[in-house]
């Protein structure tokens, strides 16, 4: 787990140093700079499978391929490589080798993991930049006068260099706004783009794009087996490490796979959960079940107290350590957690995330909702689902999966806050043909909108969290052959709740947890208390009501009437919802970027 960095000298000016202070934090254990004719390519490593010795980067290969690498190879086709992966932990960079030896630039189709990448073909003279399926490792590139210039892991870094100046990119804020996430490639700031999952491109030495396209990925291996065999390939896969690890345990049931796996295989993890302090405790809900399941599974536990003090105290540094702007209200909660982790066991260098089994298995209650529309209407044909549904509702029902997303994620910002239409309705999506698409592609579209939203919310903060207090975050549920075997083999019917949530992994895991785990396993929604806080702590209220008065004075941020704004946070009205959040997530993002130009 790293930071990788670089640019064209040709094109503008570049100073390794700004680089390598503003990526340190991904990667105190080695920072290297190599120059390739215009090229430089830069790497700060986070030691995890090895010492800093064994895995230095950049890597140069035949005298023809320079790469650098950031994530993580599980596993390879090629029998004898993915044996040296799973017995030698300092064998990754031995196997990328062998890999680019073998394959050149097609080695992409050869590995598995969690990656950003960028290599540096001497002879073909190009840069090639890939991300994986799963987009848990970001990277982000600068186009100047439509020529690539630079690279980095975080947008932030690309704007410590002297001549690339923050600036607003305000069709980013007209298609996200609505929504509260970024689903484009474009950025908050203008000419820096975001590479997409499971992308390869590919520029020449003048920063000239040449080509880019999906990886092709090779886990057809993997279709023959049964989900429980599949999970436990998986888990076992991601325990690559010799570094001592954690767990972010909650009271549901993706997190609690992993906890009752780990036991299964005899890994001794730190369990750590949060729990909310002056609210009412049925916020604690999952707390309580993850400390009892620690307890059966003979886990050390590790409570995490979250206050509103604690709260606020996290809330501005936990929006300015992402890139894109969230309306997750529980942002800071996370940030105390890892924190935590990272405070009371300093050697912990791995944590485990349950992210990415809801959207998987349609966990959400929206997800359900749009399954049995869909089931109903395949069943007995649009017309007359439509019809009926119209009787008893007045309207037609939305069986446009991603209109139908976007209505129920929409954060309803009240009228007149912005300050200009083009707000209202920015993203038009096209009626498809629904006859024309089968149940199992109806639903898969809407759940690809579910892990567009996640790479944007949950792994984001779980990379820019963990690599700012040098540990690596790892989701197993986001394994991207464990993505594509789902999508291929669970049916809609199989997805649908009935009697308990995700079915699929409820019968997978039945004889791993403990009785008890099941029979009250439907999700309260986890949250964190804000709306609570909020309403009866009147500190809590003046935080935001301050917070935006000063923005108001320091930013010139046109398009927002802060009047109307503050008129919400007066005293005595209620808890304005997740909308505030992401307008706060903004600012903070707009002042930070601005003050980096």
């Amino acid at each position: 787990m790293c930071g990788i960095f670089g640019g064209i000298l040709s094109q503008s000016g570049y100073k390794d140093q700004d680089f390598l202070n503003c990526l340190a934090h991904r990667g105190p254990d080695s920072q290297k700079t190599l120059s390739v004719g215009t090229i430089k390519v830069g790497h700060s490593l986070l030691a995890i499978r090895s010492d800093s010795a064994l895995n230095s980067q950049p890597l140069e290969i035949d005298g023809r391929w320079t790469i650098a690498f950031n994530g993580e190879i599980y596993r390879s086709p090629d029998k004898f490589l993915n044996e040296k992966l799973q017995s030698d932990v300092s064998s990754e960079l031995c196997v990328l080798e062998r890999l680019i030896h073998s394959y050149g630039n097609n080695f992409l189709s050869h590995i598995r993991g969690m990656f950003a990448i960028v290599i540096v073909d001497k002879i073909e003279k190009t840069i090639t930049f890939a991300r994986d399926g799963s987009g848990q490792k970001p990277l982000f590139y600068r186009l100047s006068g439509g020529h690539l210039s630079h690279w980095a892991s975080e947008l932030s870094a690309l704007l410590k260099i002297s001549e690339c100046t923050f600036e607003l990119n305000t069709q980013y804020l007209f298609q996200n706004i609505p929504y509260g996430f970024a689903k484009t490639d474009s950025t908050i700031a203008q000419d820096i783009f975001q590479l997409p999952p499971n992308t390869f491109m590919t520029f020449n030495f003048s920063g000239v794009l040449q080509g880019h396209g999906n990886i092709i990925t090779f886990g057809k291996s993997l279709r023959s087996l049964e989900l429980p065999e599949l999970l436990e390939e998986v888990f076992l896969t991601h325990l690559l490490t010799n570094k001592k690890a954690a767990l972010s345990l909650s009271g549901g049931l993706d997190s609690g796979t992993l906890a009752a796996l780990a036991t299964k295989h005899s890994v001794s993890w730190e369990m750590f959960s949060t729990r909310f302090i002056d609210c009412p405790e049925e916020y604690n809900w999952d707390f309580w079940r993850a400390q009892r399941l620690s307890e059966d599974l003979g886990q050390n536990f590790n409570p995490v107290e979250i206050t509103p003090k604690s709260y606020l105290q996290n809330i501005e540094l936990s929006h300015s350590l992402l890139d894109d702007p969230v309306y997750n209200q529980s942002v800071p909660v996370y940030l105390q957690l890892i924190s935590s982790v990272k405070d009371n066991y300093p050697e912990i260098r791995v944590l485990y995330s349950g992210a990415g089994g809801d959207e998987l298995f349609a966990g959400y209650e929206h997800d359900q909702r749009y399954i049995r529309q869909t089931l109903i209407s395949c069943t007995f044909g649009t017309k007359l689902y439509e019809l009926l549904y119209g009787l008893k509702n007045g309207h037609k029902p939305n069986l446009n999966p991603k209109e139908f997303w976007r209505q129920y994620r929409s954060l309803r910002i009240p009228d007149g806050i912005f300050t200009f239409e083009i707000f209202r309705n920015t993203e038009q999506v096209a009626d498809q043909k629904r006859e024309n698409l089968s149940q199992r592609e109806k639903v898969n579209m809407l759940l690809n909108e579910n892990f567009d939203w996640l790479r944007s919310d949950n792994l984001q903060y779980l990379d820019r969290y963990c690599m700012y207090r040098q540990i690596e975050g790892r989701s197993p549920f986001c394994d991207f052959e464990l993505i594509n075997w789902c999508r291929e083999t669970i049916t809609p019917l199989q997805l649908l709740k009935i009697r308990s949530e995700k079915r699929p992994l409820t019968r997978a895991v039945s004889g791993l947890l403990p009785e008890w785990y099941f029979q009250d396993i439907e999700k309260k929604g986890w949250s964190a208390p804000i709306k609570h806080w909020y309403e009866s702590i009147p500190e809590f209220r003046f935080y935001f009501r301050e917070f935006f008065a000063h923005a108001e004075d320091s930013l010139n941020l046109e398009f927002i009437d802060w009047t109307k704004l503050q008129s919400y946070l007066r005293p005595g009205m209620p808890y304005p919802g997740k909308w505030i959040i992401y307008l706060y997530s903004v600012v903070v993002n707009l002042r930070k970027l601005g003050s980096l130009s």
